[in-house]
């Protein structure tokens, strides 16, 4: 189970300790293929990156994925313990999103950056940037 933004701590933590990068950069965000919204960077740490999402259109018919992984991630959130059965669908539901071909075209950076893992939550958004083959 991923908390992306619930595991890193504050940014002003991740900056005294020099692990923080801020990386102000535009891109669009494609998924399977298809552009479906702006991705602002805002930072990154290690291996993620983080920003703000703003979806076109074309994200609704991703839309309900993301959001039924942030309806789980959250209702974790306000539980002492996770019970089987949500664990199960935040398994399935992350599953489901890191089966996308998701890629990042910047509009600064000649080759599209390709994403393992991301969630997007609301106006907020994070992904995995290492660098994996084309073929995954």
């Amino acid at each position: 189970m991923r908390k992306l933004k619930h595991s890193l701590p504050p940014a002003h933590i991740l900056e005294q300790r020099g692990v923080m990068h801020h990386d102000h950069r535009e891109g669009v965000l494609y998924l399977n293929g298809e552009p479906v919204g702006k991705v602002y960077a805002d930072g990154s740490s290690n291996s993620w990156g983080f920003g703000h999402f703003a979806p076109t259109d074309a994200f609704g018919k991703f839309a309900a994925l993301f959001g039924v992984w942030s309806l789980l991630i959250h209702e974790d959130d306000h539980l002492d313990h996770s019970t089987r059965e949500v664990l199960e669908e935040l398994r399935s539901a992350e599953k489901a999103i890191d089966s996308l071909r998701a890629e990042v075209r910047w509009s600064d950076a000649r080759n599209p950056l390709t994403v393992r893992q991301l969630t997007i939550d609301g106006s907020l958004i994070e992904w995995n940037q290492e660098a994996v083959p084309r073929g995954r």
